[in-house]
């Protein structure tokens, strides 16, 4: 078995490789029992991710494809930490 075998698609800079357990959570609150009451009807929820520091491409790839929205140290390029 090679060394990098066990090493995820997610791991790089930060601690990103909880991105899509995140989004797992995620999902499991908004398909509970709080977000289907009828006080929520009319609501959008949205994942989001911030962080003080920067987003591998995979992270970014993942998070375009299951619609988290992202904040870091330069993304996005027009409003991130660095700019703010």
């Amino acid at each position: 078995m090679s060394a990098n075998a066990n090493t995820s698609i997610f791991s790089g800079k930060g601690p990103f490789s909880v991105c899509p357990g995140d989004y797992a959570r995620f999902l499991d609150i908004i398909q509970g029992p709080y977000f289907k009451s009828a006080g929520y009807k009319n609501f959008t929820v949205k994942s989001m991710m911030v962080t003080n520091t920067k987003f591998t491409d995979r992270i970014l790839d993942y998070a375009r494809c299951v619609g988290t929205e992202l904040l870091g140290w330069n993304y996005p390029r027009t409003g991130g930490w660095s700019i703010l």
